[in-house]
């Protein structure tokens, strides 16, 4: 599981469901139904829905197994946060350090944080010392949130409750939303259900066991039950699925009903929405030609872009290699014109796993006069004037900039054992034979102490005096 270190519960469910469900619970109200049932409620995302679309909080019954859940559960039905299945312990001390409840909540949420922070990491250890050394201006903060959102979810119901306890007529509207990943909140929340004693009684509901017999239970149930998750699609007739969201090839998440008929004056259509393709096109810069020169008072500079300029020209001049998405992108300009293409990838910098910038790609026009003019490429973007570039241009972020950039690092593909266009420029980090008898090469090196300008002129030094190997786009 990625750990996202300002986020302690992991899984929503998918705005476009969202959206969907508040509409149509809507029409269900409107038809006069009374009530909503909401199990594994987990951020309690499906609640906001209810409420918006008109029941009131009172109307509304939630339920789940986790800690995190029933901490807010609990503050939002208004239940002392010390009746929590906690240890005596635990219950002790949040009783003796604070007299109201969103202070309780949030010395609870908190601790379960620092238990998702592995000390043995240099950033999260970090981030665990200041969230130690700072608690009460962070529990401050924290509490005065959740008295402001206690507000909306003020009266709500909430219980510690097996999920299939709710799949029942007398629930009225159910809405559910099972976990999808196995041992989901044992990742989540086990160190911290241990640290304070938590035991929900009740054993986790595991999708691939399980979610079946879900359906088939929902289907024989004279209620309207939504039902959103993955792998729906095959369960239930067509006429059943209200919201089709393609998330990846193959892969849908869908937002269905047990039955259409609860549905039957509902005026909205069913919803399918495929995944889009990236919609590339070109910046209004002009582009090098074939015939420009490159001379030594060329000037170099390099522009962030966006994602969909960034892979046309990727496409334009090597489009029979496909689409690399990168995670940031960059045109290089040669005196003004866009000369290259590159992508670059920085998340394991920022997490510290690394001290280099990774390319990803950099691709752009060919030059009569300058067969290997790649070569200049990669003298720019390992020059420390492009590492002060990175930096100064926030595209390596403008928070928690703890990490050192050493280096630039990047993958080739090759025919031979190495590439000659990176001789004297990068150092070959590792070597992998594939099976298609090319190469895998990682290269990396430290920024060189000099200039675009530098780099210009050693260039085209090289050029006049030095042949190099084969021609390579670079990828």
């Amino acid at each position: 599981m990625i750990q996202q270190l300002d986020k302690i519960f992991l899984g929503s469910v998918i705005s476009e469901h969202r959206k969907y469900l508040t509409d149509v619970l809507k029409h269900l109200k409107a038809q006069g139904h009374k009530r909503v049932t909401i199990p594994a409620v987990g951020q309690f995302g499906m609640v906001k829905c209810a409420i918006e679309a008109g029941f009131k909080p009172s109307e509304i019954y939630s339920s789940d197994i986790s800690l995190f859940s029933s901490i807010l559960g609990y503050l939002y039905s208004d239940t002392p946060i010390e009746n929590l299945p906690i240890s005596d312990d635990m219950r002790a001390e949040i009783n003796r350090k604070y007299d109201n409840d969103c202070d309780k909540a949030a010395h609870l949420l908190l601790l379960i944080k620092t238990q998702q922070l592995d000390e043995n990491k240099l950033y999260t250890a970090v981030i665990f010392d200041d969230l130690m050394e700072n608690w009460d201006n962070y529990l401050k903060v924290l509490s005065a949130k959740l008295a402001k959102i206690k507000i909306v979810y003020a009266g709500l119901n909430y219980e510690i409750l097996d999920m299939w306890q709710t799949i029942k007529e007398e629930c009225g509207i159910v809405v559910l939303n099972p976990p999808v990943y196995s041992g989901g909140y044992e990742k989540m929340f086990n160190k911290a259900e241990e640290l304070t004693g938590f035991v929900s009684g009740i054993e986790q509901f595991v999708h691939k066991d399980f979610f079946e017999q879900m359906i088939e239970q929902a289907k024989s149930v004279n209620t309207p039950i939504f039902i959103t998750s993955y792998q729906v699609e095959k369960m239930l007739p067509p006429e059943n699925l209200l919201c089709v969201v393609e998330k990846s090839k193959n892969k849908f998440e869908t937002l269905a009903i047990n039955n259409i008929h609860w549905l039957s004056e509902y005026k909205q259509r069913k919803v399918v929405i495929l995944k889009k393709d990236v919609a590339i096109k070109p910046s209004k810069l002009p582009v090098m030609n074939e015939d420009d020169i490159i001379l030594p008072d060329s000037k170099i500079t390099f522009i962030r872009t966006i994602k969909e300029v960034g892979l046309y020209y990727r496409d334009l001049f090597a489009h029979r290699l496909g689409n690399t998405k990168a995670e940031t992108y960059l045109l290089m300009l040669i005196d003004g014109k866009v000369f290259r293409t590159i992508g670059l990838h920085a998340s394991d910098l920022r997490r510290l796993v690394t001290e280099d910038v990774f390319e990803v790609f950099g691709f752009g026009v060919y030059l009569k006069q300058y067969p290997h003019v790649n070569r200049l490429m990669m003298m720019a973007i390992t020059c420390k004037e492009f590492r002060t570039f990175l930096f100064t241009s926030g595209i390596l972020g403008n928070r928690n900039r703890i990490f050192t950039l050493s280096g630039l690092k990047t993958t080739c593909l090759s025919k031979y054992r190495k590439n000659r266009l990176n001789s004297g420029i990068l150092d070959i980090v590792s070597r992998e034979k594939l099976p298609n008898d090319t190469y895998k090469i990682v290269y990396r090196h430290d920024f060189y102490d000099r200039t675009y300008q530098d780099c210009v002129n050693i260039y085209l030094t090289e050029h006049s005096n030095k042949p190099y190997g084969e021609q390579s786009g670079k990828d």
